[in-house]
């Protein structure tokens, strides 16, 4: 008897969201040749992200480090850097989180040349378990929604770093693999190569 094909996975760095659901969409993406999310271009960046209050929390704590890598055009007040509204989300680790205000349409911490303030203080503190960058933002073209891992379907990128092709010949473990090591770990990423290989026809079938 053939073993039920599962689009789930159990070992990921998302703990509290396992199984984590995966779309069958992901595992049908294709890209065209050398796409690369190095290439990113910010564009997505300008609408801000959601972050888990305990990371806002960990932002907060270091807004000297960040200001410290501001450009000087960029809002230096940290009680301008998030809505105030906290919202319910099951996909951040708390249960809620905040989302980043956008100024000017670009999240307030991207700087002039399209880089991340926030990646960038990471950097500058060079102690390694502090990761100032939110996590759906390291994560990003992949998304979580709802417990369901997937595409973001509203990517805006261009062609050469996450826009999807569909005669393409890279999948999304050639394109995404830096962002699926991060939501799910090397083990996890091996269980979805193994997913993907098995019965991709099944999974085919379920987007219909």
């Amino acid at each position: 008897m053939e073993e039920n094909f599962m689009l789930t996975l159990s070992r990921t760095n998302v703990p509290h969201l396992a199984p984590l659901e995966v779309s069958p969409s992901l595992l049908l993406a294709r890209f065209g040749r050398g796409c690369a999310t190095s290439r990113c271009d910010a564009t997505c960046c300008a609408l801000g992200v959601l972050v888990d209050v305990q990371q806002h929390a960990q932002i907060l704590a270091h807004a000297d480090i960040v200001r410290g890598v501001m450009d000087p055009e960029q809002d230096h007040d940290p009680g301008h850097w998030f809505a105030e509204e906290l919202l319910a989300d099951v996909d951040c680790p708390s249960g809620h989180g905040m989302s980043t205000r956008v100024e000017g349409n670009r999240c307030v911490f991207l700087n002039r040349a399209g880089r991340c303030v926030l990646q960038m203080a990471t950097s500058a503190l060079g102690r390694g378990g502090i990761d100032l960058k939110p996590f759906f933002c390291t994560l990003f073209p992949i998304i979580i929604d709802r417990g369901v891992l997937m595409l973001d379907p509203s990517v805006r990128g261009p062609a050469t770093c996450c826009a999807q092709c569909p005669d393409g010949e890279l999948t999304v473990l050639d394109v995404c693999s830096a962002e699926l090591h991060h939501a799910l770990g090397c083990a996890g990423v091996e269980d979805l190569r193994r997913l993907m290989s098995r019965r991709p026809s099944e999974a085919a079938s379920r987007t219909a």
